[in-house]
């Protein structure tokens, strides 16, 4: 049994930021006021770790980890500083175990999960996506939606993690924030669509290749921590 209660996906009606937050500061509203967003507040860690619906999901579950209001972007992350590698592999031990959590309830225990931050947020403060990767959900609405997820613009955990390592920070992904532009990608069987995101939307509930990648990565996921399992509940 899930030590989390019942976790909706994409397909559910998700609780959001009152209208009137400032966009950019929106998230800051469930740290602050968590009386106010009980329906939108999956979980806290004992050590502070908030883990909370993504508002607008673009798979079938999407979720956010907002580890500490102190940092508002990535680029605040030094390797020697408070939150350097040491804190970064907490959140991800946390991220997996969250997965694991998912994983137990029936409706979830068939999908994928990938780990990762945007490159460029768009929002404050620092968060990190835990997100399926079936990539179905009527709310993606156009290519900068598909392209955060399916580009290097989405920088896997690991690889944050060893980025902060090598480089003391993570200035250099800022230059990532050029794959939005990037041609539009089947996540599966890597068909270019080029900008035709309708043919692409399209592609995606047909793809063949996408059952096999799932079993490909639910084999993956036996070695290692970021995902498991291939998906079943869609969306979209």
């Amino acid at each position: 049994m899930s030590s989390l209660r019942l976790v909706k996906t994409c397909q559910d009606e998700i609780q959001n930021v009152a209208p009137g937050a400032r966009w950019r500061e929106a998230l800051y509203q469930y740290l602050r006021h968590p009386d106010r967003y009980h329906d939108a507040i999956i979980h806290t860690s004992e050590e502070g770790f908030t883990t909370v619906y993504d508002g607008y999901p673009k798979s079938t579950v999407h979720l956010l980890i907002l580890p500490d209001q102190r940092i508002k972007t990535p680029q605040q992350l030094d390797r020697s500083g408070e939150f350097g590698t040491s804190f970064l592999r907490r959140v991800h031990k946390y991220a997996g175990w969250l997965i694991g959590e998912l994983h137990k309830q029936e409706h979830l225990r068939e999908l994928v999960f990938k780990i990762g931050i945007h490159a460029v947020p768009s929002m404050e403060p620092f968060h990190v996506h835990v997100i399926s990767t079936d990539m179905r959900s009527n709310r993606i609405k156009h290519k900068k939606h598909w392209n955060s997820f399916t580009t290097p613009f989405f920088v896997q955990l690991t690889q944050v993690e060893d980025i902060l390592e090598h480089d003391g920070n993570l200035h250099s992904i800022l230059s990532r924030e050029s794959h939005l532009r990037d041609d539009l990608l089947c996540s599966a069987c890597g068909r270019n669509f080029g900008s035709r995101f309708t043919k692409l939307m399209r592609h995606v509930t047909i793809c063949s290749q996408r059952g096999k990648l799932a079993v490909k990565r639910k084999a993956e996921s036996a070695e290692g921590a970021d995902t498991q399992g291939k998906h079943r509940r869609l969306c979209g």
